[in-house]
């Protein structure tokens, strides 16, 4: 049998996990998902020589990739980006999106040379404290790109952009210390 087969040969399965649990935010439909995954998990790790059928290991991965997504969903941890608006989404009669439709900050230029200010105060420091993996890792992340390009462009681990980034982070917070930089925490 295929694995499209197999699937729809456990769909009845799944359909009953989706009866038999709840969790806020997620339907029947999301439940009974959670089930088929689990049971492709099962179908593709399934190995005959553990002794149980295929059938009872299906159902024991999917009811626990079910549990799974529903202490998830109970913990409400992503209720705030499941509930969050769009600011570009028309939200007036005119097509105007709550982003347009909201007032702009008034600018504070005072603020904002203090704070270029203390910015290149930190870079001046930084520059002298870092090592060239941590200064081209740190550059390249304030840039945009990703842990997984810096490494493959500069040709070491994720892991090692990882420590330098940290490494960058914690002797900026030291130099930030001791400079007595502000940052713009005044600014309103």
């Amino acid at each position: 049998m295929t694995i499209e087969q197999l699937i729809v040969r456990f769909e009845p399965m799944c359909g009953w996990l989706a009866r038999q649990y709840f969790a806020p935010g997620l339907t029947r439909e999301d439940i009974a998902q959670e089930a088929r995954i689990g049971v492709y998990k099962a179908i593709v790790t399934y190995d005959p020589s553990r002794g149980s059928s295929l059938h009872t290991f299906a159902r024991l991965s999917a009811e626990r990739q079910v549990i799974t997504a529903v202490k998830m969903a109970q913990r409400g941890k992503h209720g705030p980006l499941n509930d969050a608006s769009s600011l570009d989404a028309p939200v007036a009669e005119d097509g105007a999106s709550l982003g347009e439709l909201l007032p702009s900050p008034p600018r504070n230029l005072a603020s904002e040379m203090t704070l270029r200010e203390e910015l290149d105060h930190l870079t001046a420091h930084l520059s002298t404290e870092l090592t060239a993996l941590e200064d081209e890792s740190l550059a390249s992340i304030v840039a945009g790109e990703s842990y997984d390009a810096i490494a493959e462009r500069i040709g070491v681990s994720v892991k090692s952009i990882d420590n330098a980034i940290r490494r960058a982070r914690s002797k900026a917070r030291v130099i930030v210390r001791e400079l007595g930089l502000g940052l713009g925490s005044e600014a309103a």
